[in-house]
């Protein structure tokens, strides 16, 4: 896993590219919080070109941000 920071803006995003197949965007975290109790919510979307542009727009994100040492993420 690498981690990145962002520093153009303040970016809040939740979101993810699976196999360049599906993605998701959304609100919730991966947590009991957010999946059982809080009024969060993703979608959930099949489509390789939604997938591409999505991975895409994430890749760009990262070559703007910056990378975090192991060290200094822990």
């Amino acid at each position: 896993m690498r981690i990145f920071e962002y520093h153009r803006s303040h970016l809040h995003a939740k979101v993810a590219v699976v196999d360049e197949h599906w993605a998701t965007v959304g609100s919730s975290n991966i947590d009991p919080f957010s999946l059982l109790l809080a009024r969060e919510a993703n979608v959930f979307v099949r489509n390789p070109g939604f997938a591409a542009h999505l991975k895409w727009r994430l890749e760009r994100a990262i070559t703007a941000g910056d990378g975090v040492a192991a060290a200094s993420a822990a």
